[in-house]
Formats: structure tokens, C-alpha cells, sequence
């Protein structure tokens, strides 16, 4: 029961997926020392061709450290994307990885699947029926309210340029983001003058 409402509460990997976009844009070309590029494959099953499968999906990516031991924490990377579970992949035999601890990689098993392209390819095993109900709930929720608000956004503008027309609406647009921090920086301005003023009042 826990595990269902912990799924509800936090974004889903799919959530992670859509956004990933944006993320792989700012990574560096290979990851930085005492570091592991991360490709995690979701939905990839045994057998699956994995340069087959991206074609098709996309890839949680990102570069997580190794400990002192040049060991792989896969809770970091389970915990980064909200996995239910977190297994590597062998590219050659196009099947799981079996490692000696559950929740570590070793540096020479590290090695070993990193050699060919310098990435670890890892895969989400299949979660529980509970888990997946659970988040395709949840996704349905989150794009039900982001195509709310986006249509409420589309509304309210459209609505102001057929009103007080495009040009007006640019600009009282442009007093909002510029006039509402200048609000802001003024008022907190202010209150820190009226406190240096109860300081030197209160120190005389």
C-alpha cells in the first residue's frame, strides 16, 4: 500500500521520460571522472535489441558517481528516477546482467558493459500490477491538469488580444514579469530599512 501511494505521490519515470529532452541537452559529451553515464531503458525486456528498442523509446540518462570503491550505487539511480527496480543489461547477449550484489555494480563489471559505446545500459524490471495501475493513474491525472492549464493559458491570452489587442496584451505582459520583481525587491527594500532604523533605534 505504501509502495502505491509513494508511486502517486512522485513523478513517474514516464514523467522523467517526457522531460528528458531538456536534460540531455546540458550533459557533456562523456561523463565527468569517478562518474558513470546512464542509460536506463524503461519497458526493455530480455532479448530486446536495445539499439532497436531506442529507436522506438528514449532513455533516462544521466552521469551518477561511483564510491570510493569504484562501486555503482543502483539505489542512487533508482531513487533519481522513482525505479521500482534497476538491473544492467549485457549488449551482447542482450539479456540482464547478473552482478554479485543486487544493489551495486562492481568497477570490473563496470568495465566490462562500459567498453563498447562508454555507456551502462540499464533497464526498470517489469513493476507490480498495483505500481503500474498506480502511475498510469497518475499520468492521467498530470496531463489532464497540463492541458488545462494550457488551454486556460491559450483562453486568457487569446481572450486579451481580441479584447485590448495583441500589442496591448505584449505589453501589459511585459509590466507583469518586469513590474511584479520590482515589487517585490521594493517592498523587501523596505523592510530592511525599517529594520536598520529599529536597530539604531534600539542601540542608542
Amino acid at each position: 500500500m505504501l509502495d502505491r501511494i509513494t508511486a502517486f505521490l512522485y513523478p513517474t519515470p514516464q514523467e522523467y521520460l517526457n522531460g528528458m529532452w531538456k536534460i540531455v541537452k546540458t550533459l557533456p559529451p562523456n561523463a565527468p571522472p569517478k562518474h558513470v553515464r546512464v542509460h536506463v531503458y524503461l519497458g526493455w525486456t530480455h532479448g530486446c535489441d536495445e539499439t532497436e528498442f531506442v529507436m522506438r523509446h528514449s532513455a533516462l540518462v544521466g552521469d551518477f558517481p561511483v564510491d570510493r570503491a569504484g562501486q555503482l550505487s543502483l539505489a542512487r539511480v533508482k531513487a533519481k528516477w522513482a525505479l521500482r527496480g534497476c538491473a544492467p543489461i549485457d549488449p551482447c547477449r542482450r539479456a540482464k546482467f547478473d552482478t554479485v550484489h543486487p544493489e551495486y555494480i562492481s568497477p570490473l563489471a563496470i568495465r566490462v558493459l562500459t567498453e563498447t559505446e562508454g555507456v551502462l545500459k540499464l533497464f526498470e524490471p517489469t513493476p507490480s500490477e498495483g505500481t503500474i495501475a498506480t502511475r498510469n493513474l497518475r499520468l492521467q491525472l498530470v496531463t489532464a491538469y497540463d492541458n488545462f492549464l494550457l488551454a486556460l493559458h491559450e483562453a486568457t491570452l487569446g481572450w486579451l488580444a481580441d479584447t485590448i489587442g495583441l500589442l496591448t496584451t505584449v505589453i501589459l505582459l511585459m509590466m507583469v514579469v518586469l513590474g511584479v520583481p520590482a515589487a517585490l525587491g521594493w517592498y523587501f527594500l523596505g523592510t530592511q530599512r525599517w529594520l536598520a532604523y529599529v536597530v539604531i533605534a534600539a542601540s542608542r
